[in-house]
């Protein structure tokens, strides 16, 4: 028999996200787009029209592998943003290209937070796993990972001191701690805090950092030079909101205009203030305002002074000295400023770069960006502010997860239906078309012509939307004002069938009626009534109009003859209410989607249950056959659809994308096509494409890939991770990583087996050379083996070489800790034959001396690899020296270009395209005195010993 294939859908297009959670919201370097996380995704927003400029997601549509963007920071002063996952993956996306350049796998859980030095070369990443990564960008490599917090990581920054770079970050075991990168240890630890941290705000300019707990804001000095401790608490504010914060964003060098100054510092003359906002689970945004340095005076002397009366009323002393003694409070320096109230629930916000605008992302999908307008006081003292609504970005999505589908009879359009309103969108581009305001859609369908739509509502009304005014302009009332679940236009197109929790199956004709203007218009007339037994959650005609299919709340399906509504057919087995049920083409089938988990195929002859499929892990919410197949699509509350064949009772696939409950489908009348929406605000269209799906097959990968994760996922022995508790290795074993140890270890066994044949041969020729000495005219000279064709025609070592390199940087270590003992001494000795130039000296000493530390007590216990180590020493003692003295070399010749410019103030000495805007004279004037100046450095880099090359 000829095995049986089908074709795949894959995910075409997502849209209908503006913002989701958890995710957080940053600005471009110029502050022309919002960014957001859009699910898998990473969304740019044009603040003034609306419009999406950019969407960075991989090529492989899904979260299926990197899960969901949690968390979003863009690097400083460039067109890069750094993405954080829930599977723990980092990705850096070039925002002018749309391409991610690096990807970087560190954690276990999800990504909460990311930082950025202020070069942009250091990284450090806060994980739900309850740890921190700090990785270098340069080199692409995880440098340390700090595991010291108890609980998820909420926030982190780093920050330059005289002790190198340091890492603040706090979690919710109520704890702040302070990292040092270049000894790799905890060196300060807050506590004091009586809840959950979930934020905090960083003034390097103030020294200050600002973090907040039950109600109460934590001030606390940063001091970044000295041994002393960084962190200390200079007192605390009571806010006005007692609610926990969840987010917090700082402005600074807002001048008393409203504008902001170029130097937050406030170092150009011009005292400046900062403007401090904290979020909660609510609406409502606390804006509180870090005063200037002659406000902080004013505002201590006011207290001061009513301190000083209060005695004297009581009749004390008066405090006279309370002036010299008496030191700044918390609460003279930050206090509130006014409150800001959103559209809706607040989930994320931030500053613009260059305006004093708040933008915020709120938990209906939406994106608001108000104006803080700053006004002097009425008495002259101080300023007052408030905030107004620049701008909103709500059309391109709901307010509220979508509940219903239906497409157009060209499959050109799609309508779905939510809360408050019903949009329209088109299936080629993915943009709305139209949106017009309805009551609580809970089911739709296109009316014949595809220029009304017909919706039922949960408040039980049935509506009638006319898309060339995008109006309601039928709204009738039925279904004794409870929600009408389910409706169906007939296969003619000449009436609409509802049903409802009134226990009535209604039926409808379509009508044109005459206005007063003249003008016809399309409405509704009742023609009949069936009550049932309970409530009615789903209605389907066949395809030949000869059978109606009802679902009930009683568990059961009923069947009757669409023409007299007279019973045929009583489907019965599930355990819990049906919720959707589907005819096949040929109307010979019916399946059934119930409450239970379970999918039931029946047959229309007999009402018998052809088979039932354990179909989802939570309930089944929609069912649907492709046109002319057999064929049927499942959609569940447990976030997945799947793709049947009802002939073989075989599961095809799974599509994979939505994050939460899938609450419709619906299915091309062509079936090219599917589309689907979710509680998580998204619409996703899955196109069938010409690769073909064998069950086989398709088990085979699946088992696979649960392999691969649990593989991934146990608990391994990792040599580098026993020294400290609070203090481990920068990388992370995963998927990709254990692949490239497969493949290194494949090509060290190719290349043992290339040399055993060299060594062989060489042998074998020794003895024939011998014997000839003896024999005249000896025969069987022995052949030289041809070399094995994987090897691409280069030497083993070579090939060797290229393998390594190829693996990448953040996947090398843990690919090295794949290799056995016998393996790993194999690529020492290839790594001494690699040692011959400082051309491949960083990665040659990477892989030396992380195998050096791996298998150190092998090393030395075992006497047969000391000839071995004593090579590999010579040999990078003399390749570091002659690195040395080229960095040497290096470091002074840029000294001295740095030094001749200054002196003849040509310009700032920084990286630039070299030559630009020089005429030919000015280039060749410039290319001599370049090469006195090499000169100059290279005698300077001979006869100084380049020490300080060698601290570099």
């Amino acid at each position: 028999d000829m095995v049986k294939s089908y074709l795949r859908y894959t995910q075409e297009k997502c849209w209908g996200v503006i913002a989701s959670r958890p995710g957080n919201l940053e600005f471009d370097p110029e502050g022309k787009a919002v960014i957001t996380t859009a699910l898998e995704a990473v969304v740019l927003w044009n603040t003034a029209t609306g419009e999406k400029t950019a969407r960075l997601e991989d090529e492989e549509t899904g979260s299926e592998k990197t899960g969901v963007v949690t968390c979003v920071r863009v690097m400083p002063n460039r067109h890069r943003v750094a993405a954080g996952y829930t599977m723990g993956q980092i990705k850096l996306w070039d925002t002018e290209t749309g391409t991610a350049s690096e990807a970087y796998t560190g954690h276990k859980g999800a990504v909460e937070c990311i930082a950025f030095d202020k070069n942009g070369t250091l990284m450090v990443s806060g994980s739900k796993d309850t740890t921190l990564v700090v990785w270098d960008l340069l080199a692409e490599t995880g440098v340390v990972r700090f595991k010291g917090h108890k609980n998820q990581v909420t926030a982190c920054a780093i920050v330059e001191g005289e002790r190198g770079p340091l890492v603040i970050s706090c979690s919710t075991d109520s704890v702040i701690k302070v990292w040092s990168v270049e000894l790799k240890q905890c060196v300060q630890t807050v506590v004091g805090h009586r809840g959950e941290l979930w934020c905090f705000a960083l003034s390097e300019a103030r020294g200050r950092l600002y973090t907040a707990c039950q109600g109460t804001l934590f001030v606390y000095s940063v001091t970044l030079g000295g041994e002393g401790d960084v962190l200390a608490l200079l007192g605390t504010v009571s806010k006005k909101n007692d609610d926990k914060v969840l987010g917090m964003a700082l402005v600074e060098g807002v001048q008393p205009d409203g504008t902001l100054h170029p130097d937050p510092a406030g170092e150009g003359g011009k005292e400046t203030y900062g403007i401090l906002a904290c979020r909660t689970s609510t609406a409502w945004v606390e804006v509180m305002k870090v005063h200037e340095r002659k406000e902080q005076i004013r505002r201590r002397r006011r207290r001061l002074n009513r301190r000083k009366k209060k005695q004297r009323d009581k009749g004390g002393p008066g405090g006279e000295e309370a002036d010299e003694t008496e030191a700044d409070e918390v609460a003279d320096e930050i206090s509130s400023f006014f409150f800001l109230k959103c559209g809706a629930k607040v989930a994320a916000m931030r500053f613009h770069p260059r305006r004093l605008e708040l933008a915020v992302a709120t938990s209906r999908n939406s994106i608001e960006c108000y104006r803080v307008a700053v006004r002097p006081k009425a008495k002259g003292r101080g300023t007052d502010a408030d905030s107004e609504l620049r701008s909103s970005i709500a059309f391109p999505g709901h307010r509220s997860d979508v509940r219903a589908l239906a497409l157009s009879s060209d499959n050109t359009m799609v309508a779905s239906t939510s809360k408050r309103e019903i949009k329209v969108w088109s299936i080629a581009t993915g943009k709305c078309t139209h949106t017009v305001p309805s009551g609580f859609g809970l089911c739709a369908a296109f009316v014949p012509g595809n220029r009304h739509v017909v919706i039922g509502t949960k408040q039980g009304r049935v509506q009638i939307v006319s898309l060339s005014s995008s109006t309601v302009v039928v709204d009738i009332p039925t279904h004794g004002n409870q929600a009408v679940w389910t409706l169906q236009v007939s296969p003619d197109g000449r009436s609409v069938v509802t049903g409802g929790a009134d226990k009535t199956v209604r039926f409808w004709d379509f009508r044109l009626t005459t206005g007063e203007d003249g003008l016809k218009s399309l409405t509704l007339f009742e023609t009949q009534t069936i009550r049932m037994g309970d409530e009615v959650f789903a209605v389907r005609y066949s395809k030949d109009a000869k059978y109606l299919g009802v679902a009930l709340l009683d568990n059961t399906v009923k069947l009757f003859f669409a023409d007299t509504m007279k019973f045929y057919l009583s489907l019965y087995g599930h355990k819990l209410p049906v919720l959707s049920l589907d005819f096949s083409s040929d109307g010979t089938l019916v399946v059934t989607g119930s409450s239970d988990k379970n999918v039931k195929i029946w047959g229309t002859d007999f009402g018998d249950c052809h088979r039932s499929l354990f179909a989802h892990d939570d309930a089944v919410m929609q069912v649907r056959f492709v046109p002319k197949t057999h064929y049927f699509f499942t959609a569940g509350k447990d976030g997945l659809i799947k793709y049947w064949d009802a002939d073989t009772f075989q599961h095809v696939h799974t599509l994979t994308g939505h994050v939460h409950e899938v609450w419709a489908l619906a299915v091309a009348g062509n079936g090219n096509f599917v589309v689907s929406a979710s509680h998580d605000f998204s619409l996703r269209l899955w196109q069938r494409t010409e690769e073909q799906v064998f069950l086989e097959e398709e088990r085979e990968r699946e088992v696979e890939e649960r392999l691969m994760k649990d593989v991934v996922n146990e608990e391994y022995y990792d040599p580098h991770e026993e020294v400290d508790d609070e203090v481990g290795r920068g990388g992370l074993r995963t998927l990709d990583s254990i692949q490239a140890g497969e493949k290194l270890s494949g090509a060290l066994e190719l290349c043992a087996e290339e040399r055993r044949a060299q060594e062989a041969y060489q042998e074998s020729l020794r003895a024939w050379e011998a014997e000839a000495k003896l024999v005249k005219a000896p025969e069987g000279r022995p052949q030289h083996p041809e070399a094995s064709p994987l090897l691409r025609g280069k030497p083993p070592a070579e090939y060797l070489y290229g393998v390594v390199e190829s693996i990448h940087a953040n996947h090398l270590d843990d690919a090295l800790l794949v290799l056995p003992y016998h393996q790993a001494i194999l690529l020492l000795r290839y790594v001494s034959e690699w040692l011959t130039g400082p051309t491949r000296a960083h990665l040659c000493c990477r892989v030396l001396f992380f195998l050096a530390r791996t298998h150190q007590r092998q090393l030395i216990a075992s006497g047969q690899e000391r000839s071995l180590v004593e090579e590999l020493f010579t040999r990078v003692q003399a390749v570091l020296r002659e690195v040395k003295r080229s960095v040497g070399f290096s470091r002074v010749a840029i000294a001295a270009c740095k030094a001749w410019t200054q002196e003849h103030d040509t310009g700032r000495f920084e990286d630039d395209e070299v030559g630009a805007g020089e005429s030919d004279g000015e280039r060749e004037e410039g290319a001599e005195e370049e090469d006195e100046l090499m000169d100059e450095a290279g005698e300077a880099a001979n006869g100084e010993d380049a020490g300080a090359a060698e601290e570099k």
